[in-house]
């Protein structure tokens, strides 16, 4: 199971509230709704859920994930680790909680700090993206209590297929041909006569092949990454797609011929495009246009 663990953040004011009487709260976007266990203090936070119990030592956190149910299973067998001082390992055999669902006590480290979990990975019948839950708290400190409103909480989860076909398609067809580049510059003049000034220039490009494979470099570069380094048939640096990201949005997925994956969100705004926020130029023709041999 991926989860996301950067949990030991400041955390951020709630962007919805919560009456005590449970109601259901909808994610339009993600496809999915829920409800908060009574008693329970939510916050979102590094996009997810963060609950709180007042006097229960320990939290539960809820992330997305893109995961079907034999993906989630493989991975749960895994260490769980990631570069902030995460080591988890599963203690016990994995559990069955449903058609679409399971889950496993893990323990170890968690951000450095020694941790026992229980964690619950659901898979979304609809296809689209699916949740996975974590029960933590110190090793000495996790109770039954805990667990059991991990798994209330992950049976209140319920799913809506989200329909984003023509949207992908549409996406496909505007970058497919393209060189996407995104420049940068900056001069720092001296402050005196015969002073120091400097600046810099950044430019990075990402060619998208008709055929579905990409190219990408940068200014520095002494040529194109990945061109002329493959002794296959594959071509190019990797293949490129326009896929559902975890925040429900819409993004260019390149994935190395070497297994690496970066996502980039999707944005077109006053007929300008961004890439994780970030301004870039389309061009097809010419030295600006892709290179696709």
């Amino acid at each position: 199971m991926k989860v996301v663990f950067l949990l030991f953040l400041v955390f951020f004011t709630s962007l919805f509230t919560i009456a005590q009487e449970s109601k259901r709260v909808t994610y339009d976007q993600l496809g999915l709704s829920f409800v908060i266990p009574l008693g329970w203090q939510p916050q979102e936070i590094n996009q997810g859920i963060l609950l709180q119990k007042p006097g229960l030592a320990g939290f539960i956190f809820a992330s997305t994930h893109d995961q079907n149910l034999e993906e989630l299973k493989a991975d749960a067998l895994k260490p769980l680790q990631d570069e902030q001082g995460t080591n988890l390992k599963l203690i016990d055999n994995l559990q069955d909680l449903g058609a679409h669902s399971i889950a496993g006590y893990y323990q170890g480290l968690l951000e450095g700090s020694p941790a026992k979990c229980y964690i619950i990975g659901i898979e979304n019948p609809t296809g689209g993206l699916g949740v996975t839950i974590i029960a933590a708290s110190q090793p000495d400190l996790f109770s039954e209590q805990l667990r059991e409103a991990a798994i209330e909480f992950a049976s209140s989860f319920q799913f809506q297929k989200i329909e984003k076909s023509a949207e992908i398609q549409e996406w496909r067809s505007f970058l497919s041909g393209m060189r996407l580049t995104y420049m940068e510059s900056y001069n720092s003049p001296s402050t005196s006569v015969g002073g120091i000034s400097g600046g810099y220039n950044i430019k990075r490009t990402i060619d998208l092949c008709p055929q579905g494979y990409f190219n990408s470099g940068n200014s520095s570069s002494i040529q194109m990454d990945g061109l002329g380094m493959n002794n296959s048939n594959q071509k190019g640096q990797g293949t490129w797609d326009i896929v559902l990201g975890t925040d429900g949005m819409l993004h260019l997925e390149l994935k190395d011929h070497a297994g690496e994956i970066r996502y980039y969100r999707l944005e077109y705004i006053d007929q300008k495009l961004y890439l994780n926020g970030e301004r870039y130029f389309r061009n097809s023709d010419g030295s600006d246009g892709p290179i696709c041999n």
